[in-house]
This record gives C-alpha cells, structure tokens and sequence, in this order.
C-alpha cells in the first residue's frame, strides 16, 4: 500500500495556490478559473455526453452566447439567479455564464418536489430563474414573485449566436457570495448555504491536490451525480475544471446508461453515493479497468458493500467525508484497505480540526470541528447576515462524532443529533447499523431513538433484507448481542420491503420515522 506524505502534500497545494493567485485575485475569479483553462487548455475536451463534444475553446464561446442571453434579460451583478435543471451540458454552460456577469447562482435540484421548490423561491426571493420545468413559473406566483423572469436553457442555447466580444464590466471579491446551495437539515425546511468564490476554489484546490498524491492530474471523469447537489457541484464540475480534465455527462443515470458510458468514454475518475455504487454492483458487464480513482461520498459507505465491489471488481472505493458547509470536500481516505475502510482521514491540506468531547466522552472521541478558507459565508438569511452557523472564531461544528484512533485517523462514529441516550449511556446509530449490515441477510439498515418513558430514549432499527432472503428479527437481536454492548441492542426491529430515498439516493430517515410513528 502507497503511503502519505502529509508534508509534501502541503507543499504541492501551497504551489498550486500559488499558481491560482492571479484567479484569486481577479475582478471576477470564478470566470477567471474557467479563463485559466481555456488559455492553457484550449483544445482540451471540457464536456461530452456521448453526442456532443466540446473543448475548453468552445465550451467559453458557449458559455458568452449564455452571457448575452442574460443581458437581454437585464441580469446583473449581484442577482439570485436559479438554475434548476437536469445534468447536461448546458448546466455548465449557464452555470459559468451566471457567474461570468457577476451574479450569484443559487442551484437547486431539479428532482425536488414543487412544493420544496416553493420554499426555496419563498426563502432566497430569486430575481432570475434558469429552468426548462413548466411549473417554474406557477410556482413564484404562488410566494408572491410575479415579477421574476423564467428562462428555458435548452431553447435559448441552440438559438444564441456564439459571435461575442468580451469585456470585464463588473467587480466581485474573491470573498462576495457567488453560489447558495441548498441542504434540507434536520428539520426538513431548506438551509441556503453561502459559498464564496474563495470557498469553492479553495476546496477545488484542496481536492486537486489530493488527485495529485496519486499521480492524477488530467483525467477523465465520469458524471452520474446532481451537479445541484454540493458533492457534485465540487467534484463534477470544480475539480475536473481546476484539472483541465474532460468530463462525460450522464444526463440519466440508469445500468445501461452507465454501462454505456464506461465502455465509450472509459473514465479515469468515477465519484458516487453509496446507493450509485450498489447499482453498480447489481450491473453485470461492467468495464470499469480504466478507472484509476472510485470515491464515495454524500453518505456513510457501508463495509459490506464495499466488500462486495472489492469482491466484483477487485476494486477498493476511497471513502470520503464532507457537508455541505464545508464546500464540501473535508476528508479523503485515498489508501484503503479491510482494515482502515471507515477511516475519512487524511484531511485535505488547510482543513484545520479539533475533537471537541460531547458530555463524558473521553479527549480522543467526540464532535469534529473544522477550519479553514473552504469553511463557507454562512446560512442563508434574508437580511444579508453572515457567519450564521459557525462559531465566533470560524470554526464549523459539524454535527459529526468521530473517535481518533492511535495511529492518529479519525473514523466516524455517527451524528450528534442522533445520539440515542438510553439510561444515560450515549449509543451510535452508526455503530449498530455497521453490524446490522454485517449480517447475511440484511441489505440495508437504519437506527433511530425512540422516546421512553422512564429511559429516556431507546434504539430501533428498521431493516431491508436481501433479494431472496428472509429477515429473522430474533436472529438480528442474536447477531447484535455477539457483537455490543447489551445497552445497545436494538428493542424493537422493523423489517421493511424498501427503503423512502431522497433524491440523492439517501435513506429518508424523517419519512421512515414519521411512517413508523403513525
């Protein structure tokens, strides 16, 4: 197994940086990236989804046609503009086309329901929207913004002259807002996060640097998440830019779709959810040889399948750690192995951590905190506040426990908001989930408090078994009692046919929740 220089590390990022200097400091540094690229990679394949390809050259001359189709629409600097739009090529053409006259784009995904949509508009007030949906405009009637101009991307693109001359009118600072990304939280209710320019370069830079520790420079990445989506909007559209690499976009992700593109485009970078990895597992034929680097992220990988694609495709995946606030790239186990596969660390260069201990947990476990400049602006609130969310001195509580091992990796042990206290001891949800899974029969798992009257709270797992098998719940109690403590047996065990998933593939732990209450 390859080892890791942390110092070296550092040292490439601080040149890497240094070689962005003039992007951060330009009068507007997210174009200034795109311009980077396009002046030392002109010729370069930027974007393909299998029918179209362009090279970093025409992806710009697309992307000024965008700008001039905003300007007729009088978008400025400064605007909430939406972009609420399926994977396509003409996402990332628009997307640096809102950045390129200065105004903030504000991505919401385009598989969230009307009425999540709602609150949205209702929450930022947008004053442009990029959407081919037909209910984009019923939708900011009904929060009281008739007013709003809705524009279809896909009609605009294919009628837009690329004949346009160029010239910087507008001044936005490295650290102005320049993207607002949207997380449901803990409530259900959207939380805009703020990135500035500084924020998504940096965590670019971060995780290019990481690329780098494994000889990955100009690769080939392979598009199947929600560029919407923080995870994708870093790693599929930020990352292979800062790379000059080519990207293929999978504008609908189905097995033969992705089997399709592996075997045409024969990626180099493939990153993905849990949920996309377990397709790929039930996808036969797969060539996958070309791919150098397999990451997960967006949700807690789980062993087992990580073993069963080791297994299939002789293949570890690289589990990585992030949320949204933080841009969101924080950690990337780039070394896996059977032993170490639910380290998230190391952490990427200028990511500062502490372990601040919860209740009577000892130094070495506890809350990970974070710092650094990919730490993002704030929460979004209506009156322009900023910093909502972090603590005085910049600091980021994430809300993740972990315990820091001896040999000094951090491995996750679950979220603090879903710390079952039963009887006063302080029980994971992750930790019996981990042996749920470990199970023959289990496929998927999730555990969660349930009130108690004289404990206090007490831990319920709800359970999907595999095809083809039969889940004994007195079977399950005897599998976790081999392998926990006795306060941490599940008291009550639900066997599901499926799981409710979100739109990013993740179990809808509110709605199994809600369905059990009822």
């Amino acid at each position: 197994m390859l080892s890791y220089d942390e110092r070296a590390e550092a040292e490439v990022y601080i040149k890497l940086c240094s070689d962005f200097k003039d992007v951060f400091s330009s009068p507007l540094p997210l174009k200034a990236a795109l311009d980077k690229v396009v002046l030392d990679f002109p010729n370069s394949v930027a974007l393909t989804d299998g029918v179209q390809t362009l090279t970093y050259f025409q992806l710009s001359n697309r992307v000024l046609a965008c700008v001039e189709a905003l300007r007729q629409h009088a978008v400025g600097c400064g605007m909430r503009v939406v972009i609420r739009m399926p994977n396509s090529l003409e996402f990332y053409m628009w997307y640096h086309a809102v950045h390129a006259l200065g105004a903030v784009a504000v991505l919401v995904p385009s598989l969230l329901h009307s009425k999540e949509v709602a609150r949205i508009f209702a929450q930022c007030s947008p004053d442009f929207v990029i959407s081919d949906a037909i209910d984009c405009a019923e939708l900011l009637n009904g929060c009281g913004l008739p007013h709003v101009g809705v524009l279809n991307p896909f009609d605009v693109v294919a009628q837009t002259s690329l004949e346009f001359s160029w010239q910087d009118s507008v001044v936005r600072s490295c650290d102005d807002l320049a993207v607002i990304l949207y997380s449901s939280g803990s409530t259900g209710e959207p939380r805009g996060i703020m990135l500035s320019s500084r924020n998504i370069l940096t965590n670019a830079l971060q995780s290019y640097t990481r690329m780098m520790a494994v000889d990955l420079y100009q690769e080939r990445f392979l598009v199947a998440l929600p560029l919407a989506h923080s995870f994708g909007h870093m790693t599929c559209l930020w990352l292979p830019l800062v790379s000059a690499s080519a990207v293929f976009v999978v504008a609908t992700v189905t097995r033969a779709a992705l089997k399709e593109a592996f075997d045409i485009f024969k990626p180099t970078m493939f990153f993905g959810v849990p949920a996309l990895y377990g397709a790929l597992c039930m996808t036969r034929g797969l060539r996958l040889d070309s791919v150098r680097l397999f990451v997960s992220g967006g949700d807690f990988l789980p062993a087992a399948l990580g073993n069963v694609f080791a297994l299939l495709y002789g293949r570890y995946i690289c589990p990585g750690y992030g949320l949204s606030e933080a841009s969101p790239v924080v950690g990337l186990n780039i070394f896996p192995s059977d032993s170490c596969s639910e380290s998230i660390s190391p952490l990427l260069a200028g990511i500062s951590y502490k372990v601040v201990p919860h209740q009577s947990e000892d130094a070495s476990s506890g809350e990970l905190w974070v710092k650094g400049e990919n730490i993002m602006l704030g929460y979004f609130s209506s009156d322009g506040k900023m910093g909502e969310g972090l603590a005085a001195d910049g600091w980021l509580p994430t809300g993740d426990m972990v315990c820091k091992k001896s040999d000094g990796s951090l491995v996750m042990t679950g979220r603090r908001k879903d710390i079952i206290i039963f009887k006063g001891f302080n029980i994971y949800p992750q930790e019996l989930e981990v042996v749920l899974l470990s199970h023959p029969d289990v496929q998927q798992a999730m555990v969660f408090a349930q009130p108690h009257s004289s404990m206090g709270q007490i831990p319920v797992a709800c359970v999907v078994g595999r095809a083809g098998k039969s889940v004994d719940e007195r079977d399950l109690v005897e599998h976790c009692k081999a392998a926990l403590a006795s306060y941490k047996i599940p008291h009550k065990i639900v066997v599901l046919s499926e799981f409710p998933l979100n739109h990013l593939g993740k179990i809808d732990r509110r709605t199994v929740k809600k369905n059990l209450e009822c």
